[in-house]
C-alpha cells in the first residue's frame, strides 16, 4: 500500500468528480466497482470551484497491491489516521473532503480523496500536502502495512528494476526507449551491467545524460531535441547488484525471523512518532485558524460615554453662568455675546472642558478684583459700591426673568428644531428603508433569476455530461464490438488460412513423394538398364576377342594336330 498526491487542483473541481465517478477509466476500460466511502462529493465540488486561489483542492490516491486485499474495517482505519493527520486538531465544521473507491478486475483497489483547499471558518487556505508531506503520510504507510502484512513498496524485492514509464505518443522515443531498456535489461542479465558506473557508461555512448535523480536518468540521445526519462531501480545513482543483492537477502532474513511481537512493538514505535507529527501539525492549525477576540468596548458604549462627557460639560457651563449674574456689568440678553453663551450651553461643543476652565478662572480674577476694593480706604470706592449694589439688586431679578424666559424659549425652540429633525432623520431613514427593501427585494429576485438560470445551466450541463458519458459509453460498445468480430474474423481467417497451407503442404508432399518414387524407380530401370548393357557389351567384347584370337592365331602345320594353338 502507498499513499502519494498527485499534481492536480488548478483546474476544474467538476471534471475530477466527473472523471471518478464514471464507469470507464482513462484506458476505456470499464471499472470493477465504484464506491463514495466518505464525504459529499457534490458539496466538495462547488465549494473548490467557487475559490479563487490558484490551487482550489489537493487530489491524494491510496493504492493497494492486488495481494493485499483490505477489509473493510482496515480501510475505515487507514482513512481515519489519514484525517487525522490531513486535517491535524481541526473540527468536523473546519474541513471537508470526499474519498471514491475504484475495485480493479485483478483484485487490487485504490481511493481517491480529493479535498478543497480552504478552512470553512476562517476562509484562509487549507495545505493538507505541504513541502516535505512524504515523512509525515509515510508513517502512516509503513504503520498499516506492518500492521496487516501489506506489499510494502519500500521492499526492495517490489520495487521494480525496469520501468518503462509513460510512452509518448513520439514513435521516435517510445522506439529508442524500448531499444535502450532492451539493451540494459539483456546486458544486467548477462551480467555486463553490474552497477551504475556501467549503465552511464553505456548511455554516454549513445547519447548525453543531461540528468539523475533516484530511481531515474535522463538522457538525449544522438539526434533527438529533447531527452528523455528513463525510469527504474536500475537507472537510479545508488544501483548496484552486490548491495540490492545483500539486501535481498536481508529482508528474507528480517521476515523469516519476525514474530508477533517484534511486529507489534515497531507498529507501537510507529505510532508514537505518527503522536509527534500530529501534535505539531495541530499547534499549527490551532495557531493559524484560531478564533479571534472581539474589541473590548463596541461603538455603542464609546457613543454613550461621550455623551455623558458632553453633558457634564454642559451642566459645568450652566452652573458658571448662574454665577456670573453677580458681575458688575450690565447684561444685555440682545447682544450677540449673550447669544452666543445660550448656544454654546445649549449645544456644547467638544471642546467644552477648556471653556469650562476659562470661565473658572475669569471668576476667580472677578473674586479677587472685588476682595481690593473692599479693601481699599478711598470712601468714593464705598459709595460707588453701594450704589452699584443697589443697580444690582434691582437688575437682578428682571435680568433673571428674562434670562429664564430667554433659555426656556431656547430649549423649547431647540425641542423643537429636534423634534422636527428626528422627524425628518425618521423619515429619511424610514425611505432609506423602504428603498433598501426594494433594493433587496430586487437583488433577491435577480437572484432567484440567477439560481433558476443556474440550476437550468447545471440541469442543462448535467443532461450534456450524461449525453456524452452515453456516447462515450456507445463509442466503447461499438469500439469492443468492433474489436471482437475483428478478431473473430482473424481467427476465422487464420484457421482458414492455416487450414489451406495445411492441405498445400500435404498436397505437395505427396507430390515430392510421387516424384521420389518415380525417380526411384526410374533410377532401378536405368540400373537394371546399364547393367544389362553392360553385360551386352562384355558378352560383345568377349565374342571380339575370341574373334580377334581367332583372326590373329597361325594356321596349324601338319605335324601339329588341328586345334592345337601355340
Amino acid at each position: 500500500m502507498l499513499i502519494k498526491f498527485l499534481n492536480r487542483g488548478s483546474g476544474s473541481a467538476r471534471q475530477a468528480l466527473i472523471y471518478l465517478l464514471q464507469t470507464n477509466d482513462h484506458k476505456g476500460e470499464v471499472r470493477e466497482e465504484i464506491k463514495v466511502l466518505r464525504g459529499n462529493p457534490e458539496f466538495v465540488t462547488e465549494l473548490a470551484d467557487s475559490l479563487s486561489f490558484k490551487n482550489k483542492y489537493k487530489s491524494a490516491v491510496i493504492a493497494w497491491h492486488k495481494d493485499d486485499n483490505p477489509t473493510p474495517k482496515e480501510i475505515e482505519e487507514l482513512l481515519n489516521d489519514f484525517e487525522a493527520i490531513a486535517f491535524a486538531k481541526l473540527e468536523a465544521n473546519q474541513y471537508a473532503y470526499y474519498a471514491v473507491w475504484h475495485g480493479e478486475k485483478d483484485g487490487s483497489g485504490h481511493i481517491h480523496i480529493v479535498s478543497p483547499c480552504v478552512e470553512l471558518q476562517s476562509g484562509k487556505s487549507l495545505n493538507i500536502a505541504p513541502p516535505g508531506w512524504e515523512k509525515t503520510y509515510n508513517l502512516i504507510v509503513d504503520k498499516h502495512n506492518m500492521k496487516n502484512d501489506w506489499v510494502s513498496p519500500t521492499d526492495i524485492a517490489n520495487r521494480k528494476l525496469l520501468s518503462t514509464g509513460r510512452i509518448h505518443t513520439n514513435t521516435t522515443n517510445a522506439e529508442a526507449k524500448a531499444m535502450i531498456h532492451k539493451v540494459i535489461e539483456q546486458g544486467v542479465k548477462d551480467g555486463r551491467f553490474k552497477n551504475n558506473t556501467d549503465v552511464k557508461t553505456f548511455l554516454n555512448t549513445i547519447g548525453e545524460v543531461t540528468r539523475e535523480g533516484k530511481d531515474y536518468t535522463s538522457i538525449k540521445p544522438n539526434g533527438f531535441k529533447k531527452a528523455i526519462r528513463m525510469k527504474g531501480l536500475i537507472y537510479g545513482k545508488n544501483f548496484d547488484i552486490k548491495r540490492i543483492t545483500a539486501e535481498l537477502e536481508g529482508d528474507r532474513e528480517r521476515k523469516s525471523s519476525e514474530t508477533v511481537e517484534s511486529r507489534r512493538k515497531e507498529v507501537y514505535e510507529i505510532q508514537q512518532r505518527i503522536d509527534t507529527a500530529l501534535k505539531k501539525r495541530g499547534l499549527y492549525n490551532n495557531e493559524r485558524y484560531k478564533e479571534r477576540k472581539p474589541r473590548a468596548k463596541g461603538r455603542s458604549e464609546r457613543v454613550s460615554k461621550r455623551n455623558e462627557q458632553d453633558n457634564q460639560a454642559t451642566q459645568s457651563i450652566e452652573d458658571n453662568l448662574t454665577n456670573n449674574l453677580n458681575d458688575d456689568s450690565n447684561i444685555d440678553i440682545n447682544s450677540s455675546s449673550y447669544k452666543l453663551d445660550i448656544h454654546s450651553t445649549l449645544h456644547p461643543s467638544p471642546n467644552s472642558r477648556d471653556n469650562s476652565r476659562e470661565l473658572q478662572q475669569k471668576e476667580h480674577s472677578k473674586v479677587k478684583r472685588w476682595h481690593d476694593i473692599l479693601l481699599s480706604p478711598n470712601t468714593n470706592a464705598m459709595e460707588r459700591i453701594k450704589k452699584i449694589r443697589k443697580k444690582r439688586e434691582l437688575e437682578h431679578d428682571r435680568i433673571r426673568k428674562r434670562i429664564d424666559a430667554t433659555i426656556t424659549d431656547a430649549r423649547r425652540a431647540v425641542h423643537r428644531g429636534a423634534r422636527e429633525k428626528y422627524k425628518l432623520i425618521y423619515k429619511n431613514f424610514k425611505d432609506d428603508r423602504d428603498y433598501s427593501s426594494r433594493d433587496l427585494e430586487r437583488v433577491q429576485e435577480k437572484l432567484s433569476n440567477n439560481v433558476e438560470k443556474y440550476s437550468e445551466q447545471k440541469r442543462r450541463v448535467r443532461e450534456l455530461s450524461a449525453g456524452a458519458e452515453q456516447s462515450v459509453r456507445n463509442f466503447t460498445n461499438n469500439a469492443h464490438d468492433f474489436k471482437r468480430k475483428f478478431e473473430e474474423r482473424r481467427d476465422n481467417f487464420e484457421r482458414e488460412t492455416d487450414t489451406k497451407l495445411a492441405e498445400f503442404s500435404n498436397s505437395i508432399n505427396g507430390q515430392c513423394e510421387e516424384v521420389e518414387r518415380g525417380r526411384s524407380e526410374f533410377s532401378r530401370e536405368v540400373s537394371n538398364e546399364l547393367q544389362h548393357f553392360i553385360k551386352r557389351l562384355e558378352e560383345r567384347a568377349r565374342k571380339v576377342i575370341v574373334k580377334i584370337k581367332e583372326l590373329i592365331a597361325p594356321e596349324p602345320t601338319s605335324s601339329q594336330p588341328r586345334g592345337m594353338s601355340m
